[in-house]
């Protein structure tokens, strides 16, 4: 077969500016450019020289689905958890009101087979303790149902505070074998979402907590490996295309970094991602098409876990946010793939320009 580029003149940058500027007919180029107040300037394009080649980032290929069940009745949350475990969901998000005792997890947890699936656990200001206690009922529950607990998948969302770290160093390495692949601690930084803008001070931010529990940890006695292999990150994703995709992918290489210089090699880097509820508008139709492009921002970017934000709180609203997940995956392949904007000289641009802020300011 011939070469086709041979029958092309190769174009130049320069080429490509006249070209635009011939098109803009008189108007300034820097209509074009894109002035974030972090970032600074952002071309409208970008070519090889501005983006020089980068391995592509090794991250999570398959993005598991999430969707949240709120445990005020036991056998309410029930019937929602097994009618989207029915329809696809493998992640579920579990957001506990108070401790649960036997009689919960036997009325939640009703024909839900456990470890077929990631589940995921909140408890808004838990402390270690009442994770603790969370965590010996779930081991309990499970082993009078005769399930193996190295088959049990998931992670709790828990941020640990000063006064747990002690606590949480002594038994941390207790409950890494006794459930294998669980997350035990996770950075939250959804809070430090705040819009395109403020993208560099948001990663920064959620870095910095990273090495706050990593360090704190260190000097109660745990190793690093231990920690970064029971750590995952929870974010929230804005509306902004290319920016957000950056975001994620320069979360991946910073933790990497970090871990590095911890003397530990990092496998891959477990990302959360929910929507930011500032992207959701009043207009159902509006956040069904918008869930689109932000669900394949998660999926481009390397999320383990997304949560597609229902258009309408019922059971339409549910089935319309899981089948997002469905067509990417089923479709369009996006589980098929690491790294797929990884030569995109645009998106790598911005990756870098992230990552050399943020480390900066470490």
């Amino acid at each position: 077969m011939s070469n086709l580029f041979a029958e092309f003149s190769p174009a130049t940058k320069q080429d490509w500016l006249s070209k635009i500027e011939k098109e803009l007919k008189g108007r300034p180029f820097e209509e074009l450019q894109w002035k974030l107040k972090e970032l600074g300037v952002i071309e409208p394009f970008y070519m090889k020289e501005d983006a020089p080649q980068a391995a592509p980032i090794k991250m999570p290929v398959d993005c598991k689905i999430g969707e949240t069940t709120f445990v005020e009745n036991a056998k309410t949350a029930n019937a929602q958890l097994l009618e989207g475990l029915t329809n696809g969901v493998n992640a579920p998000g579990i957001v506990f009101q108070r401790n649960p005792q036997m009689k919960t997890w036997e009325a939640l947890f009703n024909e839900v087979q456990a470890d077929w699936i990631s589940t995921n656990f909140y408890w808004e200001n838990a402390s270690w303790k009442d994770w603790n206690s969370i965590l010996k009922e779930f081991q309990e529950y499970n082993e009078s149902k005769g399930k193996a607990l190295s088959d049990i998948n998931g992670a709790i969302h828990f941020q640990p505070k000063k006064e747990d770290y002690p606590t949480l160093a002594n038994d941390l390495k207790h409950w890494e074998s006794t459930f294998p692949f669980f997350k035990f601690m996770t950075i939250n930084g959804k809070p430090n979402w705040n819009g395109t803008e403020n993208v560099v001070s948001e990663l920064s931010t959620i870095i910095k907590k990273g090495i706050e529990v990593l360090d704190n940890l260190t000097d109660a006695g745990l190793d690093a490996k231990t920690i970064a292999d029971n750590l995952q990150f929870s974010i929230y994703i804005g509306t902004s295309y290319f920016v957000e995709i950056a975001k994620l992918r320069a979360l991946h290489l910073l933790w990497a970094n970090v871990l590095k210089a911890y003397e530990v090699q990092v496998d891959r880097v477990q990302i959360d991602v929910a929507f930011a509820p500032k992207t959701q508008d009043e207009n159902p139709n509006t956040n069904m098409i918008k869930a689109t492009t932000m669900a394949m921002v998660a999926h481009v970017g390397g999320a383990v876990r997304l949560t597609v934000t229902p258009s309408h709180q019922n059971d339409f609203g549910r089935r319309i946010a899981r089948n997002v997940h469905h067509l990417l995956t089923m479709e369009s392949h996006f589980d098929k793939v690491n790294d797929p904007s990884a030569g995109s000289y645009y998106i790598e641009t911005l990756t870098r320009k992230m990552v050399e802020q943020v480390w900066g300011s470490l």
